[in-house]
């Protein structure tokens, strides 16, 4: 099993990689074969460090930036979850859920972001 402590830390270090536009130091939490859903139900499933790389890019784009609304939370397994907020240049603001898995290397194997259109401020 997974040390919990690691897995809250690759949590906070993809906020503050995100914050920071380090499009490569979130690439490096990620596993080869990563597959992000980001929103869960979403048509695109960017799957593969290029595919992953292009997705943070366009959000980086935008200007986003990440704050928690909470502790990091960890699991009995290979998964943890963290509540934040995305705020957009806009003065929009989306509160958003990510549960993250890990594979037997610490890395991020699969990310899954919850929010739906009423979750906009």
């Amino acid at each position: 099993m997974l040390d919990t402590a690691h897995m809250k830390q690759v949590m906070q270090d993809y906020i503050d990689r995100f914050n920071a536009r380090d499009v490569s130091g979130i690439l490096a939490l990620y596993a080869p074969d990563a597959v992000v859903e980001d929103p869960v139900g979403s048509s695109s499933v960017p799957s593969g460090h290029a595919a992953i790389r292009e997705f943070y890019e366009k959000a980086m784009q935008i200007g986003a930036t990440l704050k928690l609304a909470g502790r990091v939370r960890g699991s009995h397994g290979n998964a943890a979850a963290m509540a934040f907020e995305v705020t957009i240049p806009q003065g929009r603001t989306i509160h958003v859920i990510d549960v993250m898995t890990f594979d037997a290397n610490g890395l991020v194997a699969t990310m899954k972001a919850y929010w739906g259109p009423d979750d906009f401020v």
